[in-house]
């Protein structure tokens, strides 16, 4: 069997090129609604400011226009490291797409109101230093929202790892704020910086 490189930006750009236009949705709809559900939990308890979210590993952009249809007002930003897509994704709608890859975020330290990464950390190899880097563009009073795939329910060739909550719970130093299993697939978890 021939082994993939997920972190290969050429191999995430033909696996974007094949369902461009094909209608293909890679957000399932329980998943998106609890991150609805945690970015206006988030939204009502902090200062009454237009928000700035950067959505790690970002694809062609469907989890930002999801976003951007409830939380119009926000400033959007997505970073992913296929430059075909990005180059897709800012063609359909006017958000701040750049291709930059999540070990390397390159943005002003307490940049953002909240990130989301999402299904992106079983892809990488040291998901630490991802975790590192976006608390470090995260502002004091900002939330990490990941989702990762559940463990032994979730296999894929891509991926070069599923989590346990315990992994999570690791990943975080223990300071998750909230924590769901989605449809038995997905864990959803959250952490305040």
């Amino acid at each position: 069997m021939e082994k993939i490189n997920p972190n290969s930006p050429s191999y995430w750009d033909e696996v974007y090129k094949k369902e461009k236009g094909t209608g293909k949705r890679r957000i399932d709809t329980e998943r998106f609604e609890r991150v609805v559900d945690l970015l206006t939990d988030y939204n009502n308890i902090t200062y009454p400011n237009q928000r700035t979210l950067l959505d790690v590993g970002c694809g062609n952009g469907e989890m930002l226009r999801l976003i951007h249809a409830i939380f119009p007002e926000w400033k959007l930003y997505g970073i992913d490291i296929t430059p075909e897509t990005i180059s897709w994704a800012k063609g359909v709608d006017s958000f701040d797409y750049r291709v930059m890859g999540a070990e390397d975020i390159t943005f002003s330290a307490e940049f953002f109101d909240c990130i989301f990464c999402g299904e992106t950390l079983e892809h990488l190899e040291n998901p630490e230093t991802v975790i590192y880097q976006m608390k470090k563009v995260l502002k004091p009073e900002g939330f990490l929202i990941c989702s990762v795939p559940f463990q032994d329910k979730n296999k894929s060739k891509e991926h070069l790892r599923e989590y346990t909550i315990e992994d999570c719970l690791q990943l975080t130093s223990g300071r998750l704020v909230d924590i769901n299993v989605v449809k038995g697939l997905s864990i959803i978890w959250t952490v305040k910086k």
